[in-house]
């Protein structure tokens, strides 16, 4: 998406949303993707479905930005893990 659309940042949400749409265990924030399962194999198979509708949508991920198969991860200020939330330090 080109810099300097006044209305850019709104344009990216609608797109996202509309990318997640009927992903139960997927969330966004602005431009931070989380997805959460019960099961590595509902993991894996969530994983391979986000990539497929990102790259149909010609969305990216950056590697470097990307956390796969963790059990806690920090997001918007909590940890987030294994049953828990909790404040990040």
């Amino acid at each position: 998406m080109p810099f300097g659309i006044m209305n850019s940042g709104a344009t990216l949400t609608r797109g996202v949303k509309k990318l997640l749409c009927e992903m139960d265990n997927a969330v966004d924030y602005i431009d931070d993707l989380l997805v959460h399962t019960e099961t590595w194999e509902a993991h894996v198979e969530t994983l391979a479905e986000l990539f497929r509708r990102l790259r149909e949508a010609n969305f990216t991920a950056r590697p470097v930005k990307c956390v796969l198969g963790s059990s806690t991860i920090d997001f918007l200020g909590h940890r987030l893990g294994q049953g828990t939330i909790s404040l990040h330090d």
